[in-house]
């Protein structure tokens, strides 16, 4: 959404900032005459206009006696603009060169009525500015203006004609669509002590934030201040679409790179380390010099060859020490939280590992079971099983290797045809977006995890089901049109929002010492178009991040060569003695994370070349000691396998758990669980209890016989028989983190479902007990039919609807029956756009 409205009547594009006299050839133009696009001629020839361009610059000549002209439409606020406060003020500015000739620049309103004016003289080169009031620019928004241009005495040499409207107090309340959007965003100056907002095709930047006691308070810069100049020059056309303008001539690039040269030994004395900035005050210019509290004297951003970007590594670990939570998290968030442990478990500093295993166990406690990760599971579960994978090879401490296995299952469970007809991941296992495209980014975190799982011993199976859909959203550069990105998937194979899918991947190739050819043609386009770092699909940051994470692991030339281009934004985003300032990426996505975010990723970052993990090139494994640390309680999960083995352990794994299975509760003379044991039905009670004496809280569960013998022999959710069978067949495996979820993709019927359970013999039964998963994948009705052999009709044996939803729920049989086989049904009346069915366990009573 465009908040400002903004008219940039250019006579050309200002590619860069200094404006200096030196015209060049401008008779080697592509269009030597041209007119500037919207204007007419009102006095004087077309053919006395020229076009000149030297290097990066290009602009007009404009003979004397010329008069142009050109009517706009001024745009009205919208709705949220109206609603913002504050008040707006119009500028209206012109860019000429040293030059022979006057221009004169005037806007008119619709009653010809001239309301803003400029005149340039011979002598002055630069930006010139007239401003006009919130009063009198209420009165123009909806109206049709005039803009007049003259010139005489002369020629004029002249960039561009700019308009724009800005409000007196700039704020979040005014950003656009942060995701893929094109502004107002936040720009944050941490160096400098302050943030903007900022906006494409501006020329003006407005202050939103002065931060006490620092570089920009101290030089008396001011919230809803307007800035026009850095160093003396004015600011260029500001660039927020993703690529090389942006990269080199944003407003944030501009005042990074600013920042970068206070420090250059070329400056004079009195400025070095001095930003001036030059700010518009009632229609006047006032310039303020800004000290940078350090020089940003970077070398190549390798803090064991770089000093500056070592105190920047120390204060982002700094800054991470300060703001972990006491539950262990950072801002309790599994992603920040993951990217912050191994920021720290980066360092190699044993002062660090209890804040590490905190943070693993935090993150233990809080998914004890990975359908906890939610509707964005596939995500958050991949960073936690980064995590807990990390933290096995550097640790050894196993109590991770169940949930790593917890976390592949159940990804697993969510498979789903694609519309090419290959299984494929959404964003969790509720289904496939995009009319059964599904996309590539949720599965690439996993494939990336499952990597690091494999050298912990765990078996890969992610990566062998989703091969043939990660091959086929690939662009394969050997295939027509192909230019190696991984897409968003294979009807999306573009150059745009690639950085951060394309960077996962190729970590998961070079983990796996699988497909070389992918992660090369994945990391040299990433090389080559490094300016689409920020603008990963709704993930600017941290995709950003995890694309140097890549580039480093699989190619450090490659890293080397596009960390040290940004040198500029470190110098800009850093605020020394407090860490990274967020500014909006291209995909922004705020609710990611701001300061906190930047914060852990790039200290993550910048200790890669170390090589101290495995995502970064390690190879060691068992080097950090955690084994006199201590495990808070926490309450006790409780599972039993298939063939009938109790095991429990903490959602915090590694405290004893003293259980009964007589119905009392337990203390700590009950008995200590060692190992699994055989369990076939009744009640078993648990606790944690650790070595001073504290408990957690007492969980119960209650089981009916075993299924150690059942297996299913016929059911629906799948066009392949066997695939359905073996979906099915985990609502009888006794895990609760595997389940029966029918398949939602391409091609799908729906209900009716069913499954025929095979009890192995004949077994007198008193009911069944279904335990839901979701209620929106529960049927509205259910049935039961039992035979003793495939020979004999089934026999109703009792039906159940749920007025309201349970997860739970159970058909009691009038009268105990013998039988061999089981047939469950389900229908779902009613809702006809309903057509998944989603069953964690059967249990027979």
């Amino acid at each position: 959404m465009r908040l400002f409205a903004i008219f940039l009547l250019c006579f050309g594009v200002t590619k860069a900032t200094p404006i200096d006299s030196k015209l060049g050839d401008f008779s080697k133009s592509k269009n030597p005459k041209a007119l500037p696009v919207g204007w007419r001629i009102k006095e004087g020839k077309k053919a006395d206009i020229k076009v000149w361009e030297q290097e990066e610059q290009s602009g007009f000549i404009l003979p004397t006696d010329l008069k142009l002209t050109r009517t706009i439409n001024f745009q009205p606020l919208t709705e949220k603009e109206s609603k913002a406060g504050g008040e707006w003020t119009t500028f209206l500015g012109f860019d000429s060169l040293k030059s022979p000739g006057k221009a004169q620049l005037t806007l008119s309103d619709d009653q010809n009525k001239i309301v803003a004016s400029i005149l340039t003289t011979p002598s002055k080169s630069g930006r010139l500015w007239a401003e006009i009031s919130p009063e009198k620019t209420a009165q123009l928004f909806g109206k049709k203006l005039t803009l007049q241009l003259a010139i005489s005495g002369g020629g004029v040499l002249s960039q561009g004609v700019h308009l724009c409207r800005i409000n007196s107090k700039p704020g979040k309340h005014l950003f656009g669509r942060s995701n893929g959007g094109l502004g107002p965003d936040k720009l944050n100056a941490g160096s400098l002590g302050f943030s903007a907002m900022t906006e494409h095709a501006q020329t003006i930047l407005p202050v939103m934030e002065v931060r006490k006691r620092l570089a920009a308070d101290k030089a008396g810069l001011k919230p809803g201040d307007r800035i026009i100049e850095v160093n003396r020059q004015p600011l260029p056309i500001n660039d927020l679409k993703p690529g090389w303008d942006w990269f080199h001539h944003s407003h944030e690039a501009t005042l990074g790179r600013a920042v970068l040269a206070a420090a250059s030994p070329q400056r004079r004395e009195d400025m070095r380390n001095i930003v001036e900035l030059g700010v518009l005050r009632k229609g006047k210019l006032e310039r303020l010099h800004l000290k940078v509290p350090r020089a940003m004297n970077f070398s190549n951003l390798d803090p064991g060859k770089d000093k500056t970007a070592d105190v920047l590594h120390q204060d982002l670990i700094a800054y991470l020490v300060k703001n972990q939570r006491p539950d262990g998290s950072w801002s309790r968030d599994p992603i920040r939280t993951t990217f912050s442990a191994l920021a720290l478990m980066a360092t190699r500093d044993t002062q660090h590992t209890k804040r590490i295993k905190k943070a693993v166990d935090y993150l233990l406690n809080r998914y004890p079971e990975a359908e906890k990760f939610g509707n964005l599971g596939f995500w958050h579960s991949a960073y936690a099983g980064i995590l807990y994978s990390e933290y096995y090879l550097a640790s050894g401490d196993d109590r991770v290797l169940g949930r790593m296995q917890d976390i592949r299952d159940w990804a697993l469970t969510g498979t789903h045809t694609s519309k090419w007809g290959m299984p494929a991941l959404g964003h969790g296992i509720g289904g496939l977006p995009y009319g059964q495209k599904a996309l590539i980014a949720p599965l690439a975190h996993l494939i990336v995890f499952e990597a690091l799982a494999k050298r912990c011993g765990m078996k890969s199976k992610i990566w062998e089901e989703l091969t043939p859909y990660i091959e086929h959203s690939w662009s394969d550069p050997k295939s027509k049109n192909g230019h190696g990105a991984m897409g968003y998937n294979a009807s999306y194979k573009d150059l745009g929002e690639f950085w951060s899918r394309s960077g996962l991947c190729a970590i998961a190739c070079e983990l796996r010492g699988e497909r070389p050819d992918m992660r090369d043609a994945l990391t040299k386009i990433m090389h080559e178009r490094h300016p689409w770092i920020r603008n990963s699909h709704a993930y600017g940051e941290p995709g950003g991040a995890l694309g140097l994470l890549a580039l480093n692991l699989t190619n450090q030339d490659a890293y080397r060569d596009v960390i040290k281009q940004y040198a500029w934004w470190f110098a800009l985003a850093w605020e020394p003695g407090y860490g990274l300032r967020f500014s909006t990426p291209h995909m922004g996505a705020p609710y990611m994370g701001e300061d906190d975010l930047v914060s852990a990723t790039y200290a993550l970052v910048l200790a890669a070349p170390n090589k101290t993990l495995h995502l970064t090139g390690a190879k060691d494994r068992k080097w950090m000691d955690v084994s006199a640390l201590t495990t808070p309680v926490s309450p006790v999960r409780i599972k039993r396998s298939r063939d009938g083995l109790v095991s429990m352990e903490g959602t915090s794994p590694g405290n004893p758990v003293h259980y009964t299975v007589d119905g009392s509760e337990p203390t700590k003379e009950s008995l200590k669980f060692q190992k699994p044991f055989p369990f076939d039905s009744g009640k078993i009670s648990a606790l944690v209890i650790d070595k001073v004496g504290n408990s957690g809280p007492i969980n119960s569960k209650t089981f009916g016989p075993a299924p150690a013998k059942w297996k299913i022999i016929a059911a629906s959710g799948h066009s392949d028989p066997a695939e359905a069978i073996r979906r099915a067949s985990r609502s009888i495996d006794g895990d609760r983190n595997k389940c029966w979820l029918t398949d939602m993709g391409e091609g799908t019927r729906g209900y009716p479902h069913h499954l025929v359970i095979d009890f192995g013999e004949a077994r007198t039964i008193k009911g069944v007990k279904i335990h839901f998963a979701d209620q929106k994948r529960t049927p509205s009705k259910w049935s039961l039919k039992g035979s003793q052999s495939t020979d004999q009709s089934p026999l109703l044996l009792g039906e159940k609807s749920a007025t309201s939803w349970e997860p739970e729920q159970t058909l009691k049989l009038d009268k105990e029956v013998k039988l061999r086989y089981l047939r469950f049904e389900a229908v779902n009346d009613g809702e006809p756009d309903k057509k998944s069915l989603f069953v964690r366990e059967i249990e027979i009573l």
